[in-house]
């Protein structure tokens, strides 16, 4: 009943000891928990927080056909933006290691390709399951499981946030 760090293969890229930390958000009440955690990470650490969202592409086509036009996309990327400082950025009071990036496309592929430009040595993710079960019984999600099994980077999944107190 605490955070589980999946470490899919050797780390390459852990020379520097979790020095470049991607947090993948998704603004649900788990991912607020993934966030505490990530930030405390990140500030005991003295490590970059990079905070990051993929607006799925499936969820940006204006009928099943045809996708948006760039200038909705575009806002809804400036809008989500908004949306990570005021639930997210708002909250890390004096800490100023941190980045803020919205990309529109499939998200496990966004931010794994995000967490390699980034020379990210750790990424955190919220477990959860749209599904009402019981934590114990829930699976890992299809981004959550995409992401660890492709990652070079260890991932955390914050998989019980009912039982972390981060509050601190």
């Amino acid at each position: 009943k605490c955070p589980v760090q999946i470490v899919n293969r050797p780390c390459e890229v852990c020379l520097n000891f979790f020095s470049n930390i991607v947090l993948g958000v998704d603004f649900s009440k788990w991912c607020d928990y993934a966030f505490q955690f990530a930030y405390h990470t990140a500030k005991d650490l003295n490590s970059n927080l990079h905070i990051f969202h993929c607006l799925n592409i499936k969820n940006l086509y204006q009928d099943s056909v045809n996708l948006l036009p760039q200038d909705q996309i575009e806002k809804r990327v400036r809008e989500t933006e908004k949306r990570i400082e005021y639930q997210y950025v708002s909250r890390m009071k004096d800490f100023r290691d941190y980045e803020v990036r919205v990309r529109e496309g499939v998200p496990f592929l966004e931010l794994l390709k995000y967490s390699r430009e980034k020379e990210a040595n750790l990424i955190i993710l919220a477990h959860h399951t749209k599904e009402d079960v019981p934590a114990e019984e829930a699976d890992l999600g299809n981004t959550v499981e995409q992401i660890v099994l492709r990652s070079a980077a260890p991932v955390i999944s914050i998989n019980h946030p009912d039982k972390i107190n981060m509050e601190q």
